[in-house]
């Protein structure tokens, strides 16, 4: 049975999705899945996939709330890689984040209470982190990767999949890093996925 697109992460969405350009029309491109249309997007590249890809996960989680059309109750639930990729739908739809929350952890078995180190503030525990310098070879790595394919044109428009893997590696390592002023890293690594603009697949 195949999956929908809200149960992909966005990566492996962009592996099964096309984006097709449009001329004389209201909109940039139209998004195809496994060669069913998804509608029109505003944009082209990844962040016309994105934007595609998006609304599959909107959608998907507004056909859990009370008043959704009957026509929506076949949307699978979103796979928790997919709700992860867009935090702001946590807020927009906190009840059917909750299922999708309940659906990935219904098979992990319980393991006792929380420990006085699961109970620490993961800002805390990341700056301690940072401060002990142990994450400093996890800096050095990433940045190493990205330094080396940026140096031989892997992160141009010709490699957009690329590009769009290593700007997220660069975020979460920024978030992870637990250094002054991550967070504002962070944004401009997500940023530089918001800005890229790549010919269509």
């Amino acid at each position: 049975m195949k999956l929908q697109p809200q149960q992909l992460s966005f990566f492996q969405f962009c592996e099964l999705a096309r984006i097709e350009p449009l001329t004389n029309h209201g909109r940039a491109a139209e998004v195809f899945f496994h060669g069913a249309s998804l509608r029109f997007v505003d944009a082209i590249g990844i962040a016309g996939l994105m934007q595609a890809h998006k609304r599959e996960v909107n959608n998907a989680l507004y056909a859990r709330s009370g008043d959704a059309p009957e026509f929506m109750s076949d949307r699978a639930l979103p796979a928790a890689v997919a709700l992860a990729e867009y935090p702001d739908m946590r807020i927009k739809f906190p009840h059917a984040s909750q299922l999708v929350d309940a659906a990935g952890t219904s098979a992990t078995p319980e393991i006792g209470p929380a420990s006085q180190l699961r109970a620490v503030a993961t800002p805390a525990l990341l700056a301690e982190l940072h401060m002990r310098g142990a994450l400093t070879s996890l800096h050095h790595a990433v940045g190493a990767v990205y330094d080396h394919l940026e140096r031989a044109g892997h992160l141009d428009a010709g490699s957009p999949l690329l590009a769009y893997r290593m700007f997220r590696l660069r975020r979460f390592e920024a978030e992870l890093s637990g250094a002054p002023g991550a967070e504002a890293i962070a944004r401009r690594w997500e940023d530089r996925v918001g800005s890229l603009e790549v010919g269509a697949r």
